[in-house]
C-alpha cells in the first residue's frame, strides 16, 4: 500500500490509491474516504468492525494516525491538522492522541477523521523508492515519540481543544503530569524556548476566539464567557491588545459566510 502511494502524482491521487487498496482488502483494510470542501479536506477511516471494545477503538485511532504519517511523509512536509474527530472514545483516553495530532478534538463521532487545509491535496509526491525504508524507522513503533513536536505546540493544542469543547482548561500541574514531567521541569522546558505558560494560554484563547468569530454567530458575551473572561469588556480589551482591532471589526473582515 505504501509503495502504491509513492506512484501518485499528488496527495489527492495518493489518498485515492490508498483508499482503493484498502477497499480491495475489505473488510480487513477498513474504508478510507476523502471529503474535499473549500474550507477543509477530511480523511475518514471506518474500520468496518461489527463490534467495538476500548482496545479496538484505540487501535483504530492509531490506524488513522498511521495514514496521517504516511501522507505527510509522501509529500515531504508536515500536514497541519485543523480538527480531529474521534469515534466513541472515552474522554479520559484521548489525551495521548491530542498530543499526537496536535489539534483540537471532538468525540462521539461515528468514524475517525482529521481535517486539514485543502490546498495540501495538490502537493506533489517527493519521495523515491530508495527512501521507502526510512519511513519505517518511525512507523509504527515511533508514533508516540513526542520529540518531533515542541512542547509549547503540544501545550497550545491541548489548551485550544479544551476551550473549543467548553471544558475547564488544564492547569500547568495537569499538563506537566500528562507529559510525565515535574512542574519545575515543565516550566523550564517552556522557558528554554522563550515561551511561558501565560503567553501560550493567551495564544490558545485567541485562536479559539478567532475561530468562533469567523465561523459562528456566537455573541461576544458568549465567546467571552466560554474563554473564562470576567465580562465582555475584558475580552474586548484582550482581543484588541493582541490583534490591534476590536472583535466585531475582526468578525466583519473575516466571517467565512462572506467569503
Amino acid at each position: 500500500m505504501c509503495r502504491c502511494g509513492m506512484s501518485a502524482i499528488n496527495l489527492r491521487h495518493a489518498i485515492e490509491i490508498v483508499a482503493d487498496y484498502c477497499a480491495a482488502l475489505e473488510p480487513r483494510g477498513g474504508q478510507l474516504t476523502l471529503i474535499e470542501t473549500s474550507k477543509y479536506a477530511r480523511i475518514t477511516l471506518n474500520s468496518l468492525r461489527t463490534e467495538t471494545t476500548t482496545t479496538s477503538l484505540l487501535v483504530d485511532v492509531i490506524g488513522l494516525f498511521s495514514f496521517y504519517q504516511l501522507f505527510q511523509w509522501l509529500i515531504g512536509v508536515p500536514i497541519p491538522v485543523q480538527q480531529l474527530l474521534l469515534g466513541k472514545v472515552q474522554r479520559e483516553h484521548t489525551l495521548p492522541f491530542l498530543v499526537l495530532f496536535g489539534a483540537p478534538m471532538l468525540t462521539t463521532q461515528d468514524d475517525f477523521s482529521f481535517d486539514f487545509p485543502p490546498h495540501f491535496l495538490d502537493m506533489p509526491m517527493v519521495r523515491r523508492p530508495n527512501e521507502f525504508e526510512d519511513f519505517f524507522r518511525v512507523h509504527p513503533c515511533g508514533i508516540f515519540d513526542r520529540s518531533q513536536t515542541p512542547l509549547e505546540h503540544q501545550v497550545e493544542s491541548l489548551l485550544v481543544a479544551s476551550y473549543q469543547l467548553g471544558q475547564p482548561a488544564p492547569t500547568q500541574e495537569d499538563l506537566a503530569a500528562s507529559f510525565g514531567l515535574s512542574l519545575s521541569t515543565f516550566r523550564r522546558n517552556l522557558q528554554g524556548h522563550n515561551r511561558d505558560f501565560l503567553s501560550i494560554r493567551n495564544r490558545a484563547k485567541l485562536t479559539v476566539a478567532q475561530g468562533k468569530l469567523a465561523n459562528s454567530k456566537e455573541s461576544i458575551s458568549d465567546i467571552s464567557a466560554s474563554l473564562g473572561f470576567s465580562d465582555a469588556s475584558a475580552f474586548r480589551r484582550y482581543f484588541k491588545n493582541l490583534t490591534g482591532t476590536r472583535p466585531n471589526e475582526w468578525r466583519l473582515n473575516n466571517n467565512t459566510e462572506r467569503l
